[in-house]
């Protein structure tokens, strides 16, 4: 789940695109965008290493808990 971006073709690698996808979408499943300027499904990928870790509740986010009281 997620959403497709800009598409530009690039002259080596073809199709790049940027694009925002739920971090549920990345357990154990392939990536597929939908038809792309009327061709057939696309297979995508994610590099790993750009995904970041959950360092649990930031700052902003405790202060906030804070304020409320729990």
């Amino acid at each position: 789940m997620g959403r497709l971006g800009t598409v530009v073709d690039d002259c080596d690698f073809g199709p790049i695109a940027l694009g925002l996808v739920k971090r549920s979408a990345l357990t154990g499943t392939d990536l597929v965008t939908g038809p792309l300027r009327g061709e057939a499904n696309v297979a995508a990928s994610v590099e790993p290493e750009s995904i970041p870790t959950d360092e649990g509740p930031k700052a902003g986010r405790a202060a906030v808990e804070k304020l409320r009281g729990r």
